[in-house]
């Protein structure tokens, strides 16, 4: 965290070096990993009937990581920094371990706040339908939250520009009108 605070003070400390952003990114990443892999799927049958209280990102490593990338991203831009993520991301989700492909899905979801263009994730979004099949619970669980993150982005960028697009058409009939 100091690391962080740091860096937010400073983003030019990091962003000039790119091999020690990478190394800084791999090892926050590798943090997130050190949570308890035990098959625990109390979570799977909740005792309420409110769905949206779940959390299945319980394991505080894995939040801990993520607040610290969503951080990173904030103060340094996502033009810097995404373009290393993206490339730990696919390492993670291509590992056979479930638990990096659950790590890499939620990054995924984290991220997708962050693109103005869904286009540029087409090969993302094969990927994340794919694991809706894994055999892992929590990897389907996380892959099926991503979509929903996207549809909920895709849907609220849709619903701006559409606001944008009827304020601008009033706005230019008001000017023509003037005229």
């Amino acid at each position: 965290e100091t690391i962080v605070n740091l860096i937010e003070e400073k983003p030019k400390l990091i962003t000039k070096d790119k091999e020690n952003f990478r190394v800084l990114l791999e090892k926050i990443y590798q943090y997130g990993l050190e949570f308890d892999k035990e098959e625990d799927n109390s979570w799977c049958n909740p005792s309420g009937t409110n769905y949206e209280e779940i959390d299945c990102m319980e394991e505080d490593s894995i939040s801990f990581a993520q607040q610290m990338i969503d951080r990173l991203v904030e103060c340094t831009g996502t033009g810097k920094i995404t373009p290393y993520l993206y490339d730990i991301i696919n390492k993670l989700v291509s590992q056979n371990d479930w638990s990096y492909k659950y790590i890499g899905l939620f990054s995924i979801s984290s991220l997708a706040q962050y693109e103005d263009d869904m286009s540029s994730l087409e090969m993302t979004f094969k990927l994340i339908f794919s694991l809706t099949k894994f055999e892992h619970c929590k990897v389907r669980f996380a892959a099926i939250n991503c979509i929903n993150k996207f549809l909920i982005i895709t849907f609220l960028l849709s619903s701006v520009l559409l606001k944008v697009e009827s304020d601008l058409s009033t706005l230019f009939e008001e000017f023509s009108l003037s005229f």
